[in-house]
């Protein structure tokens, strides 16, 4: 990283006397992560979306196909797939407090990063990662690959369509289309943090109040500063 940008990040941060070269905060490292999960995701979504497909085409006539990618943009839930299974192993490298700072910005981020303008792809982030991490302290660990397809597939609401039901149980067709999930996992974030040190912003101290020396009637009380949001479920993701 230049000088340019490590003014910026002390002007950013002024109390921060010294900022490593290598520094990113949790917004510019979930930003880098998001690029190359979008990039992994164009590489390997149009062998998912032929899997897929084919799978259909045996349930559905041309009409009904046509409807259904209307109204579910698969390529959108691919992406959260490949985002949700390098998510899920931030916990595995980084402490409970810059985990927490790292999904949050991942969240806030995802869906602008696809150009949606709702949280279809953040909400279902959370699920995707929730069930990962509910599946690694069972007795009987499933590969993470197969949890996410599982469940991008309740997403799409097949089990809801008497005609696709029968795909929710066919662990062929689960496998076939878990195949480009697993190809590209890279384990990114163990490999980010080998390069790069995560710097989180102390909270800002609270402002002491003014000494008053006149009996004058007592001003509005300001409500309390809001704390940095915190990230959304984390509860069930620790």
């Amino acid at each position: 990283m230049g000088t340019l940008r490590r003014a910026a990040l002390r002007m950013i941060f002024p109390f921060r006397h010294q900022l490593p070269e290598n520094a990113v905060t949790a917004d510019e490292a979930a930003k880098t992560f998001l690029g190359t999960m979008a990039s992994t995701a164009a590489r390997t979504s149009g062998l998912w979306r032929q899997h897929l497909e084919n799978a259909l085409a045996d349930c559905l006539g041309v009409d009904a196909r046509k409807q259904f990618f209307d109204l579910y943009p698969v390529e959108d839930y691919y992406l959260t797939g490949v985002v949700a299974l390098e998510s899920a192993r931030i916990r595995q490298v980084y402490t409970p407090a810059e985990a927490n700072e790292l999904l949050a910005a991942i969240g806030d981020q995802l869906d602008m990063a696809a150009g949606r303008n709702d949280r279809l792809m953040s909400d279902m982030l959370f699920d995707l990662i929730g069930r990962i991490e509910a599946a690694s302290t069972g007795a009987q660990q499933k590969k993470p690959y197969d949890l996410v397809t599982k469940a991008i597939l309740r997403h799409l609401e097949l089990h809801q369509n008497e005609a696709t039901r029968d795909l929710m149980l066919d662990k062929a067709f689960r496998h076939t289309l878990g195949e480009p999930l697993a190809v590209g996992i890279q384990d990114w974030w163990r490999a980010f943090q080998q390069k790069f040190v995560l710097y989180i912003p102390p909270e800002p101290e609270p402002e002491e109040p003014e000494e008053t020396f006149f009996t004058a009637p007592p001003a509005p009380v300001e409500p309390p500063r809001r704390k940095r949001r915190q990230l959304r479920r984390a509860e069930s993701l620790i």
